[in-house]
């Protein structure tokens, strides 16, 4: 949802500093349901074709939180999603020396760390500002969203020396993170207007560089851009026209999915919500699978409120209850089982109370950083909610014959190698704080 991110991306640059220093999770909160509880829900399937999975994005900027959240990822999912959304160090990857700044390696080398290596791995980049157009990302710098340096303001996103650079980049989120699925694009059809805009013509000139070389390098990696469902910026047939066009430079069908809003042009940020999960429409995900039907389709990013969204200043005024995120989970999990889909990551695994207000002072805050606060499968207070017990026996369903790995497969996996030799050839771990319950 690209004319909201940003705001949440800003919490980024307190948990660098933290996640360098990440130590494996070592305990999980006591209060989570247990996958292996009796089922007394609606009947499910007798197989799941997808991976299930979360963002490693924490509920608060310290330590803990991340501990926190990681031991919860091992839990209730087998993929985790390393969502690179906050900049692009310009100058540095246009070098090819991986030259970066010690707190953007430490950020990417221990991003995993405490993930169990048994899980799937997704990582997602865009060379795209916020508003998903051509307008480059900022700059990764010392910190995240540091302003473009000013030689790279005026690069146009098919300048040659942007290409070069987001490769190099891409090339290094690979060679670091080993993904089993990688995202060259997030959201990336979120900010144009048909076809024939200028601004989309030149993003069509950049992925079109962008795609062959990365899938020529990695040709058993699924390289794909992640799209939204809708935008304010084009007419129904002009945006299903250019997104269609973009997929094919996309192996996947990759798509961002937060249904509880629908665009509104008259609305002050171009949203207004959409209701009870049962007024979401019956096309939401397959108006984008139909643009291109052979191709596996995942869901990229997810989530649906559990509480109230009211925002006057926004105009928004969104009843929710847990009892509709649940409906939505169950909905949403049904259908992509339909679908024979890849994956589903839910962006928030924990409601992000706590964060909100460590940023901003007591009786302030950012309308726009609440959009996403209440939709975790844990409350604020890391309960859980009951669309998690609705997750947690979909997650307890075997993974279909064709999608599963064999334990022996597993372990030849990227990640799962990369981990063995990070435990073979460390030093041993400086002590962890342990996690409370």
């Amino acid at each position: 949802m690209s004319a909201t991110k940003p705001t949440a991306t800003l919490a980024l640059w307190i948990l660098l500093t933290i996640s360098a220093t990440m130590c494996p999770a070592q305990t999980t909160p006591n209060n989570i349901l247990n996958p292996s509880q009796q089922w007394t829900g609606p009947v499910l399937p007798l197989h799941r074709t997808f991976h299930m999975g979360f963002t490693g994005f924490p509920y608060d900027a310290t330590l803990q939180a991340l501990i926190d959240t990681r031991a919860f990822i091992n839990q209730h999912a087998d993929i985790i999603a390393i969502h690179n959304d906050h900049g692009v160090p310009w100058p540095e990857a246009l070098e090819g020396q991986d030259n970066y700044s010690q707190s953007l390696l430490n950020n990417i080398t221990n991003a995993l760390d405490g993930i169990d290596p048994n899980k799937a791995v997704y990582v997602s980049a865009t060379a795209q500002s916020p508003l998903r157009n051509d307008q480059l990302a900022n700059y990764w710098g010392t910190t995240t969203n540091m302003p473009l340096p000013p030689d790279w303001a005026t690069k146009p996103i098919d300048h040659p020396d942007v290409i070069a650079a987001y490769l190099n980049w891409c090339r290094f989120l690979i060679a670091q993170l080993n993904p089993d699925y990688f995202a060259y694009g997030i959201e990336s059809n979120g900010g144009f207007s048909s076809i024939n805009d200028p601004n989309f013509i030149r993003f069509h000139n950049f992925i079109q560089a962008i795609y062959p070389t990365l899938k020529t390098e990695n040709p058993d990696i699924p390289i794909f851009l992640s799209v939204q469902t809708s935008n304010t910026d084009a007419t129904r047939a002009d945006f299903l026209e250019l997104t269609a066009e973009l997929l094919q430079y996309s192996d996947w069908i990759a798509i961002s999915s937060y249904p509880y809003f629908r665009w509104d042009p008259k609305s002050p940020i171009g949203i207004t919500t959409a209701g009870h999960p049962n007024e979401i429409p019956a096309d939401h995900l397959s108006a984008i699978r139909d643009l291109d039907p052979d191709k596996p389709i995942a869901i990229a990013e997810t989530g649906y409120p559990a509480q109230d969204l009211i925002l006057p200043t926004l105009g928004i005024n969104q009843p929710a209850t847990p009892q509709w995120q649940q409906l939505y989970v169950n909905q949403l999990l049904r259908e992509l089982n339909q679908f024979n889909a890849e994956f589903i990551i839910w962006f928030l695994p924990r409601d992000h109370d706590l964060l909100n207000d460590r940023i901003f002072p007591k009786g302030t805050t950012d309308p726009v950083f609440l959009i996403w606060r209440d939709t975790g499968l844990l409350d604020e207070a890391g309960l859980p909610r009951l669309a998690l017990e609705y997750w947690n026996h979909w997650l307890g369903l075997p993974l279909s014959q064709s999608h599963a790995l064999s334990t022996k497969e597993h372990l030849q996996s990227p990640h799962a190698k990369k981990y063995l030799r990070k435990l073979m050839t460390s030093e041993p771990p400086e002590p962890c704080p342990k996690s409370t319950p």
